[in-house]
């Protein structure tokens, strides 16, 4: 069972939106009624709120008095409990604005690098960072790449590597222009070196042609 209806509000909700009892049962009424009926309590019964009080007080540890490191480490990890909730849209935080981005990326990160579900999990934090630095980042690139003087750089460092026939000349060769770098396109050396070799050869042969016309 997947979903329930809860007994105070009416409401059809996810399961994960119920509580679990110490048998591993679920309850009948939501977190959100649940949460609802002690706010009420809690701001008009004083017996309850100083219950509640004294409650928090031994269940939550006293940082003013723990060593200022582990009070830091405490909070840190509160607070990356409380983000990484947020991201995923966890019951009961509101998720943040760029949900939505975060599961396209996270789906197409899975896909084009085989990151397992777990895997995704332990670096989900750096994801939602990663969309935005990635859209910022083509961004940047793009506007760079459409002045003239870039394109003009372009164009004559691309002319001095195809006269000196570098690696990158040649792997882009090898690739139809679509990677400059051999460790990057999965090329082992000695193949570029046999077609630098091979180029090398071609162009005395056509010299040779030209002289001899």
């Amino acid at each position: 069972m997947t979903e329930r209806v809860c007994k105070v509000c009416g409401e059809l909700k996810a399961i994960a939106m119920f509580a679990k009892k110490g048998c591993g049962k679920y309850r009948t009424i939501c977190k959100a009624c649940v949460n609802a009926r002690a706010a009420e309590r809690y701001a008009s019964d004083p017996d309850y709120r100083e219950k509640a009080k004294a409650r928090s007080q031994v269940n939550r540890p006293n940082l003013q008095l723990m060593q200022p490191d582990a009070a830091a480490a405490i909070r840190k990890m509160r607070a990356e409990y409380k983000r990484v909730g947020r991201i995923q849209a966890a019951p009961g935080f509101k998720p943040t604005r760029h949900e939505a981005h975060v599961c396209a990326w996270r789906a197409w990160a899975m896909e084009q690098r085989a990151i397992s579900l777990e895997a995704q999990r332990q670096h989900l934090a750096e994801l939602h960072d990663a969309h935005v630095n990635e859209a910022r980042a083509v961004i940047r690139w793009r506007a760079r790449d459409a002045k003239p003087a870039t394109r003009e750089q372009r164009v004559r460092r691309r002319a001095a590597a195809r006269e000196r026939l570098s690696d990158s000349y040649i792997v882009r060769l090898l690739t139809n222009n679509r990677k400059s770098c051999p460790k990057g396109a999965g090329i082992p050396l000695a193949l570029v070196e046999l077609k630098r070799v091979h180029l090398k050869l071609t162009r005395y042969l056509n010299q040779e042609d030209g002289e001899q016309e």
